[in-house]
């Protein structure tokens, strides 16, 4: 499934689709890529998976990372993105206000507790040492 929130007509479009894909692991392996400083995901809810398949990326690499928080993030801690990022040694920061946030519990304590349709996020910037935030 994936939804659009991008039209250029201010609606949304919900649809499925089928697509391939290749872990981040596996994409740097098979095209020689030894380092990576940052990423940018943007996969509406379905970060965890993404950054699973780079964790010898993330555990080599360290890359800040910008992504959305949204609530469903926070329904099972086995599928967190924060919590996972968390336990790699990455902090917080909210992308606009540079306030950092005292880990998973801080980002999810600002989300409400219930938006299965993410109308409510934060972006975010996950880092091991805090970034040069100007």
């Amino acid at each position: 499934d994936f939804r659009s929130s991008w039209r250029t007509d201010d609606s949304r479009a919900d649809g499925a689709t089928t697509v391939d894909f290749e872990t981040l692991d596996n994409w740097c392996s098979a095209n020689s890529v030894a380092n990576v400083d940052l990423i940018k995901i943007d996969v509406d809810g379905n970060e965890f998976p993404i950054l699973l398949g780079g964790q010898n990326l993330l555990n080599r690499c360290h890359p800040v990372i910008l992504m959305e928080a949204v609530s469903p993030h926070f329904e099972h801690d086995e599928t967190n993105p924060f919590l996972y990022l968390e336990r790699l040694q990455y902090r917080f920061w909210n992308s606009k206000t540079k306030q950092e946030y005292p880990g998973f519990k801080g980002i999810q304590s600002v989300l409400p507790k219930n938006d299965p349709g993410m109308t409510t996020s934060l972006n975010l910037i996950a880092s091991i040492a805090p970034p040069n935030l100007r």
